[in-house]
């Protein structure tokens, strides 16, 4: 079941939205293409990957509507 709505937000995304996913499955996590994670640990904000340090460059879509 959570991989067929993890494949709904992943459809969502490559659409341009960008989706938010709190879980403790960080299978799940590790499973989908181009993740990025940010978690807590101990109510405390850790940044494994630097994505917070180094934020990523906003990107422009096309309309998909076109």
């Amino acid at each position: 079941m959570a991989q067929r709505i993890l494949s709904l937000l992943t459809g969502l995304n490559r659409l341009g939205t960008t989706v938010i996913v709190a879980t403790h499955d960080l299978g799940l996590i590790t499973a989908t293409p181009g993740a990025q994670l940010i978690r807590l640990e101990n109510g405390n904000l850790v940044d494994p990957t630097g994505a917070l340090r180094n934020p990523p460059v906003a990107r422009q879509f096309r309309d998909v509507a076109s």
